[in-house]
């Protein structure tokens, strides 16, 4: 008697689904991490900024000089707020993802858990049909002796 598991199917679909899942959330780290470098590279440009003011102010300058750093980290500060806000989604799509892709896996594993206790149950019943045989063959080899 052969094991056969009726939602091996399902099975399949649902580790489909998980990798596809688990794709999903890489991509969307990937996108997080460089979201996340690039708001990091406005940031470091920012201090780097404010730190030649910081020595310009120490040295001496212009006032043209001032006003044209001002602007530059007014648009600095534009761009920030950009990049965080797409570093918030970047973060929020990445955490989306992760559930998504932990809820498939435990689909996956509750599946597989079926199909262990159905084969446990497979076993169980070829022994209990093997020692049905054996009992039955002991009993004809003790009836032919008498």
């Amino acid at each position: 008697m052969a094991f056969t598991f009726n939602l091996e199917k399902v099975l399949e679909m649902k580790e489909r689904e998980a990798a596809k899942s688990r794709e999903g959330y890489e991509e969307a780290t990937g996108t997080f991490e460089s979201v996340g470098y690039e708001l990091y590279e406005w940031l470091k440009a920012r201090e780097t900024l404010d730190e030649s003011q910081t020595q310009d102010c120490e040295t001496g300058t212009t006032i043209a000089a001032l006003q044209s750093k001002q602007l530059a980290r007014t648009n600095i500060e534009t761009a920030i707020q950009h990049c965080q806000v797409k570093t918030n989604a970047a973060r929020q799509t990445m955490v989306k993802r992760k559930k998504e892709w932990q809820t498939a896996t435990i689909e996956v594993k509750k599946y597989e858990k079926m199909r262990d206790r159905k084969w446990e149950e497979h076993v169980r019943e070829m022994k209990k049909q093997e020692q049905k045989l054996m009992d039955e063959l002991a009993s004809r080899q003790v009836m032919q002796g008498r």
